[in-house]
């Protein structure tokens, strides 16, 4: 019987967290924030008699820990913003080590304005990965030297976005 049958069970357990908190300072608004997202287990069996493997930390599955803390100032219709992103080390199929994968996010975003000949503009100035830095090595059997399903390939990249409200 060499039918497709959806026989394979996956039970994933784990924590999402998120925290603000914003103040004001002088004539500016500070903004606060860290999210994080930790697997504890992801279970895997292909058939119902199998017996289960934990995935999680494992390439090509997702990592124990992604976390992001980010701070923003606000002053009128300018706000600056910075981002640390975390990738946790993780391992492969045959248990090397694969590194962390910190990055650095920087924004600029100038508001629309709420009166005036410029009501309804805006503008935001991106950049990922500000940094530059590479995709942790892994030598993966798909040819590429990076995990395609925990790590991003592109390095710096800069942005620029207007927008008009209207």
């Amino acid at each position: 019987d060499n039918r497709y049958v959806n026989t394979a069970d996956l039970r994933v357990s784990g924590v999402d967290l998120t925290a603000n908190w914003g103040f004001d300072l002088g004539d500016g608004r500070i903004a606060l924030g860290a999210s994080g997202s930790w697997i504890l287990a992801y279970e895997q069996r292909v058939t119902p008699t199998a017996a289960a493997v934990d995935r999680a930390g494992v390439a090509n599955f997702p990592v124990e820990f992604r976390g992001r803390l980010t701070a923003d100032w606000t002053r009128g219709p300018l706000t600056v913003g910075a981002a640390l992103n975390h990738v946790s080390a993780y391992e492969d199929a045959l248990g090397t080590r694969i590194a962390a994968q910190p990055s650095v996010d920087l924004q600029l975003r100038w508001a629309p304005a709420v009166r005036g000949p410029l009501q309804g503009l805006g503008a935001r100035l991106t950049v990922r990965n500000a940094f530059d830095r590479a995709p942790p090595f892994y030598d993966n059997v798909a040819g590429v030297a990076y995990d395609p399903a925990n790590a991003d390939p592109v390095g710096r990249f800069v942005s620029l976005q207007l927008t008009r409200d209207w």
